[in-house]
């Protein structure tokens, strides 16, 4: 009898060990660990630039192409005014910004901010007219100055000018609204730009642009008097503010 009671108990010692050893066996298969390509993702930084000379538009593309550049944005699209947005590689964008300014494609190159986004609306939407004077054989003075509709000016003297740098005045409302009488009363549409020839090669251009049309004057003989009256005009003002003579 009592051997009888041992082979039941060695039987069912045995069944346990043989299940524990299955247990261990199936928790001790190796596991399957899968190769997981993770690539490099290219993070990128806006820049925005306003044009020099929006007519430019098809050659300064294919400069960006070249550069593995491309316009991503256009943030204003006006005839006489374009500001884009160009996308750079995040870890080149002072590489970048300093690049494209040395283009001479644009005048104004920064990163991409709610400021920089505000300068160019109030501009596009406030520029009343703008005068850019090239330099000339002589001592010409060289200068740019843009009024805007709320009577702010900014003036930046380039060469042969009595400020150098960028100037900021308002007119008084009187002299906004002179001036606005005087341009109201020009037809930019109808006048032909000079022509740049060789004889004329050692005279200033000047270029106004109004009303998101752009004229540019070489020798001011047959000039529109209500031209030539806006002109002296804006020329009397900087006089006035002691910045070109």
């Amino acid at each position: 009898m009592k051997i009888y009671f041992i082979l039941i108990f060695l039987l069912m010692f045995g069944c346990n060990q043989s299940k524990k050893n299955e247990v261990k066996k199936t928790r001790e298969k190796p596991s399957i660990i899968k190769d997981v390509k993770v690539e490099n993702e290219i993070l990128y930084k806006d820049i925005l630039v306003v044009l020099k000379n929006p007519e430019n538009l098809v050659k300064i593309k294919h400069d960006l192409k070249s550069n593995n550049l491309s316009i991503n944005q256009v943030v204003v699209d006006n005839k006489t005014y374009k500001a884009v947005i160009i996308k750079v590689p995040a870890d080149k964008t002072s590489f970048w910004i300093e690049n494209l300014k040395k283009t001479n494609h644009f005048s104004s190159v920064e990163k991409n901010t709610k400021e920089a986004l505000h300068k160019v609306n109030y501009f596009s939407k406030n520029r009343l007219v703008s005068v850019l004077k090239t330099p000339c054989f002589g001592d010409c003075p060289v200068f740019e100055v843009t009024f805007f509709k709320d009577g702010n000016v900014v003036f930046l003297g380039k060469e042969y000018t009595l400020v150098k740098g960028i100037y900021k005045f308002k007119l008084k409302e009187q002299q906004l609204k002179e001036l606005s009488n005087l341009f109201e009363k020009t037809a930019f549409k109808d006048f032909e730009n000079a022509k740049d020839s060789e004889e004329l090669q050692d005279y200033s251009n000047t270029f106004i642009t109004y009303n998101d049309d752009k004229i540019k004057v070489k020798v001011w003989i047959n000039i529109s008097d209500e031209i030539a009256f806006a002109y002296d005009y804006i020329e009397g003002i900087l006089i006035d503010e002691n910045l070109i003579e």
